[in-house]
């Protein structure tokens, strides 16, 4: 006697298939979140990149670093307005500060919207070269 079988999968086909899937969902997923994490860095790094030129310039220009609307120097009667020519990147992440009492150094800190706990920044001086660094600055 012949069994008549119904064309079609078995539920342990399907299940080992679904097994299989995830396994390999599994394995890509550290890769992809990596890449997230890269895709961030890397529009950070263009930000903060933006704000070191425009100090550089400013110095250039005013012969001090911007340090808000506090900066003043004998080349540049209205520093803010000139800073506010210089740098024109509107990324509410990006944060540019300089020590207290001092025109000669600046720290250009950023972090993405999404992962705000993870700060990098940039760090300059006219003594020096800019050096860069995870976390705020120091």
């Amino acid at each position: 006697m012949k069994l008549n079988r119904s064309a079609g999968f078995t539920l342990m086909e399907i299940m080992i298939v679904v097994a299989v899937i995830a396994v390999l969902a599994l394995a890509l997923l550290p890769n992809l979140l990596s890449s997230r994490q890269a895709v961030q860095d890397s529009s950070i790094e263009a930000s903060l990149q933006r704000a070191m030129t425009a100090q550089e310039v400013f110095h250039a220009r005013c012969g001090t670093y911007f340090a808000g609307s506090s900066t003043s120097s004998a080349r540049c009667t209205n520093a803010g307005a000139e800073w506010a020519r210089i740098y024109q990147d509107t990324d509410p992440n990006v944060t540019v500060t300089t020590p207290t009492g001092t025109t000669t150094q600046y720290c250009i800190q950023a972090s993405h919207t999404a992962d705000s706990a993870r700060v990098l920044h940039i760090s300059g001086s006219t003594t020096g070269q800019p050096s860069r660094g995870i976390g705020s600055c120091s």
